[in-house]
């Protein structure tokens, strides 16, 4: 049982029923579910399943706790759990068909939860970002500055970095947020409910757009939103990905929350 607050290096948000996580110095996790903080054993609770860790950042958003850490292989691991009883893995591989699969490096110093956008990012020591979108199997990892990074905060949805030699980075938020999806999440969590925007030539589109999907030029987009509910999900596929990208962004300034982007349909543009 520990009494004051002075002892954690991290606390996270409130999630439910008041329930709070916080991290010590040396990696430990502790819980606070009544107004008493105590240990949290978590590595012992898992031993056996999960890799044992040394977590670094802990955070509530999203409807979801996430805690990160390190193996003993230098390997960032991610866990998250709706109501802090189980705790499961979460990808932070990024995916590209022409890199291959990645992993971050270094060390997890923040998490952010960016309600509004339904993102959350990692922020790594060694100038990382990783964005984590609803589909698993799309998170981006993007290198922001080639320095050490030592601290990150939410400005306005924006990133603020703070570098290891005290300057700042700010990070927009578009720039930062990554709403691509898979075909596989497609299918499998969105299904018919999504309307699929083919935003190509029609002669492209005639060729080979996918089944049940519409095509809508880019000039239209505005006024084809205007009569479009914003609580059905809205998916944009284009050739490469840059006019999807753009039009999801177009989409989510204007409240359309759901709305995601698949790439494009040349077979290097999209994750399957």
């Amino acid at each position: 049982m520990i009494e004051s607050r002075d002892v954690f290096t991290e606390i996270s948000e409130a999630g439910p029923y008041g329930l709070r996580f916080a991290l010590n110095a040396a990696g430990g996790v502790f819980a606070n579910r009544g107004g008493v903080w105590e240990p949290y054993d978590f590595n012992c609770f898992y031993k056996g399943y999960y890799p044992s860790c040394a977590f670094t950042a802990v955070a509530y958003g999203g409807g979801a706790f996430y805690l990160a850490g390190g193996d003993d292989k230098g390997n960032i691991r991610l866990f998250s759990s709706a109501q802090g009883g189980v705790w499961e893995p979460r990808s932070i591989i990024a995916r590209s068909p022409i890199t291959g699969p990645t992993m971050p490096s270094g060390k997890v110093i923040r998490i952010l939860a960016d309600e509004g956008r339904r993102q959350i990012y990692l922020i790594c020591d060694s100038g990382q970002l990783v964005t984590l979108p609803d589909c698993p199997k799309c998170a981006a990892i993007r290198q922001i500055c080639g320095t050490a990074v030592t601290g990150a905060a939410l400005q306005n949805g924006d990133i603020l970095i703070t570098k290891a030699d005290g300057g700042k980075i700010l990070i927009p938020a578009d720039e930062a947020a990554q709403y691509r999806i898979s075909l596989t999440y497609l299918k499998e969590s969105l299904g018919s409910s999504a309307v699929i925007v083919d935003l190509r030539d029609e002669s492209e589109y005639r060729k080979d757009g996918l089944p049940g999907s519409i095509n809508l030029r880019s000039g239209a987009l505005e006024h084809w939103l205007s009569g479009q509910d914003k609580q059905r999900p809205i998916v944009f596929v284009c050739r490469v990905g840059l006019q999807a990208d753009l039009a999801v962004n177009a989409a989510r300034r204007k409240g359309f929350y759901q709305a995601y982007s698949l790439g494009g349909m040349l077979s290097l543009a999209h994750t399957e």
